[in-house]
């Protein structure tokens, strides 16, 4: 028994960094308290929060696989036995519940003889007491991923540049900002040398472009481990540029099995498994939702956001510090029946390309869902080529909302703070 514990350990357990220190978030509820010390491998600590958690809360089958975890990697397999029941039982058909069926038959001889018969086509013999509709909607949601935490929360500090985040490329750590507008990890190749990891040699796969100028810069793909708070992810693709102008770029690609909470009032980013998220039914109740469109070609989303009452599709970039939103060209803006004024202030902006300048102004009034702003300043760029992808709204635009970014219901949830 032992022997056969130790194997489904290694099986079971979530993929974790080294243990760091743990304190509890003040008004944190104890399924997010515990899965934070699971992460921090104090599992006995987990587990006792997980007991108490799933006394009233005793149909969520994540708090309870957890509680299973835990309780398997402290060695109480009665206790794991318990919980893995429970798990299968709220949640037979999702991949969780697949998990502990499979650990429940090697762990469990008594639960083979509990599972309904199946027929030689391999249908069980009480099918027909599951709706259709039931297993369609189980098929379509999202998979939980065990090698991943469930939850996490990552502190931030928001400058001029946007907002920063500790990251770690092969274990070495640079600052990169957060940037809803860029697909995935973008860093320079002075900037690899810089933190001590060797940038790729040979010839460029390729070039790329910023949001100021029209310069390209050549590209090459490599991969990394990467690690942004308790989040891993190895052999990851990282886009390194020959020259990068800018502060190096953590995209959406990294956090595509989360949904992400922007916090501004406690300076934390809330990832959560989107497979935990939609079983929750109270973390939007005061939210006001926006729905985007999700372009695969550059993973942008773009929102329809009003312009003195005229509609405009923008792209939303949280990369984009420097104005409320920033036009490509003077045509953006003649659509919407605004000129550049005489006496616009000339301003140079930066991208990953380079710097280029621009006309800096207020325009009147701004719209999007709940956020409504006046006189608010974009910015129109003079140096590069008209077709151009959609304004950029930027940061400045949605500063004292919290919002979080729903993937699956292509909905962002903004709340005042």
């Amino acid at each position: 028994m032992r022997r056969l514990l130790t194997k489904f350990l290694l099986l079971t357990a979530v993929v974790c960094m080294a243990p760091i220190a743990w304190h509890p978030a003040s008004g944190a509820d104890k399924r997010t308290d515990a899965i934070n010390l699971y992460n921090a491998k104090d599992y006995r600590g987990a587990a006792a929060l997980l007991d108490d958690y799933l006394v009233v809360n005793n149909r969520d089958p994540y708090a309870a696989y957890y509680a299973a975890m835990a309780n398997q990697q402290t060695g109480n397999v009665n206790k794991a036995r318990m919980y893995y029941r429970q798990v299968y039982t709220l949640s037979p058909n999702s991949q969780i519940g697949g998990f502990a069926k499979n650990i429940l038959l090697k762990l469990d001889p008594s639960f083979a003889a509990s599972l309904p018969k199946t027929t030689s086509t391999g249908t069980s013999s009480s099918a027909s007491s599951v709706s259709s509709g039931a297993s369609s909607a189980t098929a379509s949601a999202p998979a939980f991923d065990p090698s991943l935490p469930g939850e996490c929360n990552i502190p931030y500090d928001k400058s001029n540049s946007g907002l920063g985040l500790d990251v770690y490329l092969n274990g070495r750590v640079v600052r990169m900002i957060l940037d809803t507008g860029a697909p995935g990890i973008c860093i320079g190749k002075e900037q690899m040398e810089q933190i001590g990891l060797k940038p790729p040699t040979g010839p460029a796969d390729g070039t790329t472009g910023g949001s100021s100028n029209d310069e390209q810069v050549k590209t090459w793909n490599t991969t990394a481990t990467v690690r942004v708070g308790q989040i891993e992810r190895r052999n990851f693709p990282v886009e390194v540029l020959e020259t990068n102008h800018a502060r190096p770029l953590l995209g959406q690609t990294f956090f595509k099995d989360f949904e992400y909470t922007v916090d501004q009032s406690a300076g934390l980013i809330r990832f959560r498994q989107k497979a935990i998220a939609m079983k929750s039914t109270n973390n939007s109740a005061n939210a006001v939702a926006v729905p985007y469109k999700f372009r695969e070609e550059g993973h942008r989303i773009i929102v329809t956001a009003e312009v003195n009452g005229k509609p405009c599709p923008m792209m939303f970039d949280t990369g984009n510090t420097s104005c409320a939103v920033a036009f490509s060209s003077e045509k953006q803006l003649t659509a919407l029946g605004i000129k550049v004024p005489e006496d616009a202030e000339l301003v140079t902006t930066v991208g990953v390309s380079g710097s280029g300048v621009c006309s800096r102004f207020p325009i009147n009034r701004i719209k999007l869902g709940p956020i409504e702003k006046s006189n608010v300043y974009v910015n129109v760029n003079h140096g590069t080529l008209e077709d151009r992808e959609e304004p950029l709204l930027g940061e400045p635009f949605i500063s004292g909302y919290e919002y979080r970014i729903d993937s699956e219901k292509h909905l962002i949830y903004f709340t005042r703070r």
